[in-house]
């Protein structure tokens, strides 16, 4: 039987919406590399049961409405009273990993001091729990300013962690109204190998690549991109000329851009270097 049961990689994004990849025929970019993957299976026809993040996610690891698990906004953590798929994936002989943004956890109050966050790294257990056997957490984006989470730890060991918390700080915030968010566009500023949809990338082929064990094995890799701040490395940025231009448009249908995509809407498809 442990022969024949197939192994599992579910690829998520953030804050990804269906017209940002070609691979549905009427999309307003060309992704190519997030088009092998869909080859397997893209979930295209999904509604989520909430539109904010944690509650989502939580929703999505559960099976269940947002208000069945007490998570309606941006506030609360998981509790480890309601059953997971990861939890009876393991019961069923798969080993599980959790590579990228989990964000069942958001117990702190925003607007906090940074760095007054949730110390990821030292709750691994805590995650565990919910049915992972290995977990290597990033916070997000944004989050990293609060949450001390792996990437942070690899960003801290180069000496680059507090810079990287300034340039989030001048990147621009998230507000309630679309027409007022304002990010500036500020390019990624240490080089590709540290941009974090990459370092997530690499550290999901890493792992599977390590795998030496027979039982079969259920990957979630989750990926921070899209999300703001809207921070491509330049490389990605200095080839393609700026336009201005209303290709975003919803209910619009345009002609695919060939140019070379940026990393956020490639951030699906994991590099090794």
């Amino acid at each position: 039987m442990a022969a024949r049961r197939k192994n599992i990689i579910l690829l998520m994004t953030d804050q990804h919406r269906l017209d940002h990849v070609s691979y549905p025929g009427s999309g307003r970019l060309s992704t190519p590399n997030i088009d092998r993957i869909a080859e397997g299976i893209g979930f295209t026809n999904c509604i989520s049961v909430n539109p904010v993040c944690s509650p989502a996610r939580s929703a999505l690891l559960t099976g269940k409405y947002t208000h069945q698990i007490g998570l309606t906004a941006m506030s609360g953590d998981l509790s480890l009273q309601h059953p997971t798929y990861l939890r009876a994936l393991q019961d069923h002989g798969y080993r599980t990993f959790g590579i990228g943004k989990l964000h069942w956890l958001q117990g702190w109050k925003f607007g906090g001091p940074i760095g007054h966050g949730h110390p990821l790294t030292r709750l691994r257990d805590d995650i565990r729990q919910f049915g992972l056997d290995e977990v290597w957490e990033v916070a997000g984006k944004q989050l990293v300013s609060r949450n001390y989470c792996e990437y942070a730890a690899h960003l801290d060991k180069q000496g680059l962690l507090e810079e990287y918390r300034e340039f989030n700080a001048r990147s621009g915030t998230n507000t309630y109204l679309a027409e007022k968010q304002n990010f500036t566009g500020e390019s990624f500023p240490f080089g590709e190998h540290n941009y974090l949809d990459i370092v997530i990338g690499d550290k999901i082929v890493e792992t599977i690549e390590q795998k030496t064990t027979e039982e079969p094995f259920m990957l979630f890799g989750s990926f921070v991109g899209p999300h703001p701040p809207y921070d491509p490395p330049a490389s990605y940025l200095d080839p393609v000329p700026y336009e201005e231009e209303d290709d975003f448009t919803p209910g619009r249908t345009v002609r695919l851009r060939t140019i070379r995509s940026s990393i956020c809407t490639e951030c699906a498809a994991p590099t090794k270097r």
